[in-house]
């Protein structure tokens, strides 16, 4: 049987599964099975075969995170910069997903930081993303932009869409140990995004007391009001909303407290 029709056989019982047209070497790349893969391998499966979404097995292993899989593919040539139909890599994957391990290996092995991507999930959807954006804002371990930020990338990048930066990302999620390794770099605590947010609004309008009390003390300024509706992120800000203006609305009264009493220090 050629491989194209082992593909062609493949993609009409995993249509049937309602999987996804994947090839076998793809769906043992995602399982981690490492035996099957070599298998699959020596049988004459190619790594850079791609499914519907223009994603090759590499993409599969590092979505996953098995890293023993994804060592063996960079071992046997895979492109570690392949691109899926919307630009995503396998180190955008694996950031989005979590995957420390992998993360790092794709790192050491010479990774595209600064390759953008299009993840359809919650706030993310529609917007042209790198790694480090990801990494800013999906909860995981802090570690990850840790690596990525010693790697090269630029903490002090800024999302072409909405405006976001990594720290308003994080302080928008609330992740702390995140917000404190941004606030480490030299990123611009008051920026401001597209409909005017900063990082001490998002959080504040999160109810996040410990990351807005981390902000004012890295300089955040309280008498920022957003310029318009809110975007993704922040869906009820209205215009001219401060940090406090959209921390009282909301309920969060800690940290109205919070913010009451460094506006009445600065006064």
């Amino acid at each position: 049987m050629t491989n194209i029709l082992r593909h062609v056989i493949w993609c009409l019982l995993a249509a049937l599964s309602l999987i996804g047209c994947s090839t076998k070497l793809q769906v043992e790349a995602d399982r981690g099975n490492v035996q099957s893969v070599m298998e699959l391998l020596d049988q004459g499966e190619r790594i850079s075969e791609t499914d519907t979404r223009g994603w090759t097995a590499l993409h599969y292993a590092a979505r996953a995170g098995q890293d023993t899989v994804v060592n063996l593919f960079l071992k046997k040539g895979a492109d570690i910069n392949a691109q899926g139909n919307r630009g995503e890599t396998p180190l955008l994957m694996a950031a989005y997903n979590c995957h420390e391990r992998v993360v790092r290996v794709l790192l050491k092995k010479g990774a595209n930081f600064s390759i953008k991507g299009i993840i359809d999930s919650g706030s993310y959807s529609g917007s042209w993303m790198t790694p480090l954006l990801i990494a800013s804002g999906n909860r995981c371990d802090a570690i990850i932009l840790s690596d990525l930020i010693n790697a090269g990338a630029d903490p002090g990048e800024i999302e072409d869409k909405y405006g976001w930066s990594p720290l308003i990302f994080a302080a928008n999620t609330g992740n702390l140990p995140t917000v404190k390794v941004l606030l480490l770099t030299d990123v611009d605590v008051n920026h401001q995004a597209n409909d005017g947010i900063t990082a001490l609004i998002a959080s504040a309008g999160q109810g996040s007391k410990e990351v807005v009390q981390i902000l004012l003390a890295a300089g955040a300024d309280m008498a920022i009001r957003a310029t318009k509706l809110g975007g993704p992120l922040n869906k009820g800000l209205e215009p001219a909303d401060t940090a406090l203006s959209v921390a009282k609305r909301r309920g969060h009264s800690e940290v109205v407290a919070l913010l009451e009493a460094a506006e009445k220090k600065t006064n």
